[in-house]
């Protein structure tokens, strides 16, 4: 039996939410938002096929073999390329994709992929390229449902929560040399009783036969606003539903150049204070799950059997 979840452009919010416990000593989980919990083997394989699947046809795959697969669709309008072959207004496009294995743990939420082909968008290679040689190992904590395939952000202290996700490519050279580059990226929610700031961060680590011969951070955006509404709560307890009503104020980019001949950051910084619209106020939502938060937004997901 297949298990296909389908995007919905609508909130809604069903119900409060009892923690309850799956049957597999996993506490933290919320069945009347997030439906129930999947189950695996011992190896950390889905018994069933489970597709995850949005309103533009991109989807993410996991079968019972072990395999995954992740397609990433976009739409052409006239005028645009979006999968950059030379045709425009073609409508619906492939522009992006992968392929691998993986392993996911309902106890602590971390999913393990690892992607041995991609799809490549370069016009004169369009299509799949298998990984000679190489491959990239992706680690991210989130939470997998019949409902729901989400993000989580731990709580780092009060106030604070971080989900962090990691890409390794890893690679032999034919002297038989190793190499590796370390990708992190952190998206961190901070929320005080009159500040709300969302920033993602991107950070690089360059391992050379085993030696870390360069760290740094390659990549900030930051995102200040002020706090409308009564915040009724920064610790968004276990079960605890929140609305934020913000304005933004600043938005924040900083790019470091990174030669990659020399494996070597420029010291300083490129910073661009990006325009904020007047009056750009918003809601953001979460709901509290064990030690970590969810996002709760317009990318509502529902299971169909």
């Amino acid at each position: 039996m297949k298990k296909v979840v389908l995007l919905l452009l609508s909130v809604c919010l069903v119900g409060f939410i009892v923690g309850c416990d799956d049957g597999g000593g996993t506490p933290g989980i919320y069945e009347p938002y997030t439906g129930e919990l999947l189950s695996v083997d011992g190896a950390g394989i889905f018994p069933e096929e489970v597709k995850y699947e949005w309103d533009d046809g991109s989807y993410n795959l996991f079968r019972a073999d072990g395999t995954f697969e992740t397609i990433d669709y976009e739409y052409e309008y006239s005028g645009d390329d979006e999968d950059e072959d030379g045709i425009t207004g073609e409508g619906k496009v492939q522009t992006g994709g992968e392929r691998g294995t993986y392993t996911y743990d309902p106890v602590t939420y971390e999913l393990v992929k690892i992607r041995t082909s991609g799809f490549d968008t370069d016009p004169e290679n369009y299509g799949w390229e298998v990984f000679d040689g190489y491959f990239c190992t992706d680690t991210e904590v989130a939470l997998l449902t019949e409902h729901q395939y989400r993000r989580l952000y731990k709580f780092k202290e009060t106030g604070v929560w971080a989900s962090v996700n990691t890409s390794v490519w890893s690679w032999t050279e034919d002297d038989g040399t190793t190499g590796a580059n370390h990708h992190t990226y952190t998206k961190t929610y901070s929320i005080t009783a009159d500040t709300f700031v969302s920033e993602r961060k991107w950070d690089l680590e360059w391992v050379r036969d085993g030696v870390v011969t360069t760290t740094g951070t390659e990549h900030t955006y930051t995102e200040t606003a002020s706090i409308l509404n009564a915040n009724p709560s920064a610790a968004i307890g276990d079960g605890e539903y929140i609305t934020v009503q913000i304005l933004w104020e600043t938005c924040v980019d900083r790019d470091w150049e990174f030669n990659w001949d020399t494996g070597e950051f420029l010291d300083q910084p490129v910073v661009t204070d990006e325009p904020v619209e007047p009056n750009d106020t918003r809601s953001y939502s979460f709901l509290g799950v064990g030690e970590y938060i969810m996002e709760v937004d317009s990318q509502w997901i529902r299971s169909m059997r």
